[in-house]
């Protein structure tokens, strides 16, 4: 599991954009904080789209300006400590912008996803110990619903604009706390999951490097920001020199997804198995993807209808990515899927270890038994 071999290796390697543009992520580069990487991509390509919603589209310039003022509020509000701050914002380029300006004052961010039931957004709000709740004017009725001590209320639509807008210049160690999300809590109640500026910045290399990301790269953003593998997308991208295009599904709907798909020539799609059936059931002949290069698969098991879906749907220069991780250990294993590779007709493979990660098998699995939930069978070590 750990030795990919030379058939996975070769299709890999055809994962490149057809501007045959990609700079390696290297090692070296995780040991910064996300901050110092993110300006170091916004000045090389200040001009170039950076997040693109329905409402708006930002450059990688504008991102970092609306960044830092948020940043400077924060500063000027808490100083130089490491605070939880909440972000209470729609799935639109501002949560991007507020992730970024938490980053950069040296805080860390919990994402709350408005769509959620009002119970679950207390408990987070409540868990991680918050000092403030960032929001927008959209956002304003619901936070105060969920934090009725106003004082603790940062409008993000009402920032001084005297406000910097200039790179803080804070000096981030990569070992510094970044985020908390919270899972599901389908085994009981959420539980948050803390990452460092290093965990991330290892995540957008693994990613960066194995789906081959490049600046002219348009990468789907289907997931929430509030669950862990929609902030591993944002990161893939904005510290890969992407542009991130965000759809709400929950108001856009399949048929739509589509039809945007088509209209924004996205070049990376990501989601879990059970979203990609559903678009897959709405396609006919009229839809033709020519410029989706990735389909990547994860947050649940895959089957092989989706290996169907694809085959049956997308252009064959299009490779099927099937990838396995957790909230906490990030991504752990790939598996690499094209026009030649056999059918498959029963479960389909979690892959090969992805770069620097190492998996170690504690013991034999017994197909024909289901492992419980304290009985681990395999540990991932980075």
């Amino acid at each position: 599991i750990n030795e990919v071999p030379e058939g996975q290796s070769a299709i890999q390697a055809k994962c490149v954009h057809p501007s045959g543009r990609f700079a390696e992520f290297t090692q070296e580069e995780i040991e910064q904080s996300i901050s110092d990487r993110f300006e170091k991509i916004a000045l090389r390509h200040g001009n170039r789209i950076a997040v693109k919603s329905g409402n708006q589209s930002v450059t990688y310039d504008e991102l970092n300006r609306i960044a830092n003022r948020i940043a400077q509020a924060l500063l000027l509000r808490f100083g130089t400590g490491e605070e939880r701050i909440v972000l209470l914002l729609d799935h639109d380029a501002p949560v991007v912008a507020a992730i970024l300006g938490v980053l950069k004052a040296g805080k860390v961010f919990v994402v709350l996803d408005p769509s959620f039931p009002k119970a679950r957004m207390a408990y987070m709000l409540a868990d991680s110990q918050a000092g403030a709740v960032l929001c927008n004017s959209t956002s304003l009725s619901l936070a105060r619903e969920l934090e009725p001590d106003t004082s603790r209320l940062m409008n993000i639509d009402e920032l001084d604009l005297g406000l910097s807008v200039e790179n803080a210049q804070l000096s981030l160690r990569p070992e510094r706390l970044s985020y908390i999300v919270y899972t599901s809590g389908s085994t009981g109640r959420p539980k948050g999951v803390m990452q460092n500026h290093r965990n991330l910045l290892h995540e957008a290399m693994v990613y960066g490097n194995g789906l081959r990301i490049s600046m002219h790269d348009r990468m789907a953003l289907l997931y929430s920001c509030s669950a862990s593998q929609g902030l591993k997308i944002v990161f893939a991208a904005l510290l890969n020199g992407a542009a991130l295009y965000l759809f709400d599904l929950k108001k856009g709907g399949f048929n739509l997804l589509a039809d945007w798909l088509a209209r924004e020539r996205i070049t990376i799609y990501c989601s879990i198995p059970i979203v990609f059936r559903e678009l897959a059931s709405v396609l006919d002949a009229q839809y033709a993807f020519p410029n989706l290069r990735i389909i990547q698969l994860g947050s649940d098991a895959a089957t092989p209808k989706e290996i169907e879906d694809y085959r049956r749907h997308f252009s064959a220069s299009a490779t099927l990515i099937i990838r396995f991780g957790s909230s906490e250990a990030g991504t752990l294993t790939r598996f690499f899927i094209d026009g030649e590779t056999p059918p498959v007709y029963r479960g389909v493979r979690v892959g090969y270890a992805v770069e620097d990660t190492q998996i170690l098998l504690l013991d034999t699995v017994d197909s024909g038994k289901t492992a419980g939930a304290n009985d681990p069978r395999e540990i991932a070590v980075r």
